[in-house]
This record gives structure tokens, sequence and C-alpha cells, in this order.
């Protein structure tokens, strides 16, 4: 048994006097790649966010998300071109490898932002599972993410896959 959290990995946790009263079956998630698990995206994640923001600690969910989210608002401008535009920005975003964005190299696996995936949801799940031994963070499952499908009402998850409908966003739909 455990108990999990769906937050809580990064260096805010570790510095807090609550961190020392954890134990091994108090487990956390996250859907970006553990910085203990190191690679090439992982290090360069970290040595910008040590070059843009003085930061050398374990990254949380604000660090990671918008550390993701700047970079994929470069890869909008770098398409939208010289003189960038809201629409020309948008449709980069759409249409710079097919639509597919790898989130920086560091989650499971891309995001769809194609005009053909507007919409759309993804029915499957991807997390890695930490905790915290001997004061620092310990990624579990040998390092492995846990991938997963969605379950709930079959007639709500198959309106979200086909696109059919019950999406609200703050956007018009892309053109056809």
């Amino acid at each position: 048994k455990a108990s999990v959290s769906a937050t809580g990995y990064g260096q805010s946790l570790l510095d807090q006097p609550a961190a020392k009263s954890l134990t091994e079956t108090d487990v956390f998630q996250t859907a970006y790649k553990p910085v203990e698990l190191g690679g090439k995206d992982v290090k360069t994640f970290q040595q910008n966010l040590k070059k843009y923001a003085g930061y050398t600690g374990v990254p949380g969910f604000g660090e990671y998300t918008g550390y993701v989210s700047c970079d994929l608002a470069i890869v909008g401008l770098k398409g939208a071109g010289k003189n960038p535009t809201r629409e020309g920005w948008v449709d980069a975003i759409r249409t710079t490898n097919g639509g597919i964005y790898d989130n920086a190299g560091l989650t499971c696996g891309p995001r769809n932002f194609s005009k053909e995936n507007f919409g759309k949801v993804t029915t499957t799940s991807c997390l890695w599972y930490v905790n915290l031994k001997n004061g620092k963070w310990n990624v579990l499952f040998k390092g492995k993410p846990a991938t997963g499908k969605i379950v709930g009402d079959p007639k709500l998850i198959e309106q979200y896959e086909s696109n059919s409908g019950g999406v609200t966003t703050t956007t018009a739909a892309p053109a056809s």
C-alpha cells in the first residue's frame, strides 16, 4: 500500500522540513521525465534552467511546464516566419512536424496539435512514479514510466476520441 500524490516532485518539497517525515510508501507521480533518469533532453533542460534562470535544483511541475510551454512557443515563432502573426503562429504549431510536438523530449510521448486532431483528447496516460529515499528522489519501476488507458464512461470517451463535440475551447476551430 502507498499514499500517491499527483504532484510534489521537485526541489521545493526536498527543502521542506516535512520531507523528513515521508517514507518510501509516500509516492509522487510526474508526467515529466525525472531528472534523475538523465539523457540528452534532460541535460539540455537543466543547462537552460541554470543559464537563463539560475536554477540548479530538482525542477518541479512549474519549471517543467514553463519550459515546455516556452519551447512550444518558440516552435510556433520559428515556423511563423520573420513577421509572425497570431494566425501564423498557430498554423506553424499545427503544421511543424505534422503538428506533432515532442514536449522538449521531457514526456513519454508527443502531443498532436494538427488540425485533424483539434478537439480530441488522448485516452492513454503515462506517468513516472518517485519517492524519497535517503533525502533524494528515487525513480520507481527501474525508471520505466507506467502507462495505461484512461477509463470511464465509454460514450463520453468515444465522443472526445472522435471529435464529435463536447469540447469547450477558447479559440475557434481551425479552418478545414
